[in-house]
């Protein structure tokens, strides 16, 4: 099982704040985002509402509280493993920045 976990405006695209997903047989990031974008339409920033509210389309994706670049979509999985969404950051990311979520460092 992997736990997903959402945050900000993408928390009311789902309808909650996180849930449990099986791993798929790939064990592959692209495919557990791929299930997530059917399930929760917009939710990887797609819906052209999300846009125009955010002026971005480019969610933040980490895994165990590790951002992960958009070249990171076959990253394999573990069970147990913890994938965040996070809205787009305003402002942009400077690389040197750190962000804590409930204890995890995410470095950007």
């Amino acid at each position: 099982m992997l736990k997903i976990k959402f945050s900000g405006t993408l928390r009311n695209i789902a309808g909650r704040s996180e849930i449990a997903m099986e791993l798929p047989a790939s064990r592959r990031l692209a495919d557990v985002l791929d299930a997530l974008a059917r399930t929760y339409p917009g939710i990887l920033g797609a819906a052209a509402d999300y846009q125009w509210r955010h002026g971005s389309s480019h969610v933040i994706i980490a895994i165990n509280g590790r951002v992960v670049d958009d070249e990171s979509t076959d990253t394999q999985l573990a069970d147990g493993d913890e994938v965040s969404l996070l809205p787009p950051l305003g402002g942009g990311c400077v690389r040197s920045m750190r962000f804590s979520a409930r204890g995890r460092s995410i470095n950007c």
